[in-house]
């Protein structure tokens, strides 16, 4: 931790406010890593509430640069090259019918969907390849800050914690004294 994130951190605490994860994450990446690309985490933090479904379109492993061909075979090779099991870690969605402009009648083709987590794996094990227009590194990046964060956060919510704690024990102790005017009068 830096210097500047103690500082931060003990600001916080001095002046007992109180983030959520979320609203400290983006404080922490607009102070100290605002050159970190973090445009896909609205998604990624969308994803974290569908965990253990099927619900990753096999396109978002080309939007998201994991790898470039469209085909469908290409996608199970991919899968299988990166250990990834059917109806665990992806499910397969045959004879989906979709109507291709200029075609004569139905095209059926085959999809996949990842879930949550089988597609942060294909995201950390990603690597560039040549005239590959994302580079997947971002993303590792990004999961790397994510658990910086998280270890700041925690700091930080221990340090608030502990403070209160102090505090209402402080005024436990002060209600609990009898008031020594109460103590004249009684005696």
């Amino acid at each position: 931790m830096s210097i500047h994130q103690k500082q931060y951190i003990q600001n916080l605490i001095e002046t007992e406010e109180k983030l959520s994860l979320e609203d400290f994450f983006k404080n922490i990446h607009q102070k100290f890593y605002s050159d970190y690309d973090i445009s896909f985490m609205e998604y990624f933090l969308e994803l974290t509430t569908r965990e253990g479904e099927f619900v990753v379109h096999h396109e978002k492993l080309i939007e998201y640069g994991v790898m470039t061909s469209k085909q469908s075979s290409d996608v199970r090779v991919k899968l299988n090259a990166l250990e990834l099991v059917e109806n665990i870690d992806y499910s397969l969605l045959r004879d989906i019918s979709e109507q291709w402009e200029g075609a004569r009648g139905i095209k059926h083709t085959k999809v996949y969907k990842l879930t949550p987590e089988a597609f942060k794996n294909c995201l950390l094990r990603a690597r560039k390849y040549p005239k590959q227009k994302i580079d997947p590194k971002v993303y590792s990046r990004y999961y790397l800050l994510l658990e910086k964060t998280y270890k700041l956060y925690t700091d930080y919510e221990k340090q608030l914690l502990s403070i209160q704690l102090e505090q209402k024990a402080h005024q436990l102790e002060q209600q609990s004294k009898p008031d020594s005017f109460d103590f004249l009068i009684k005696n």
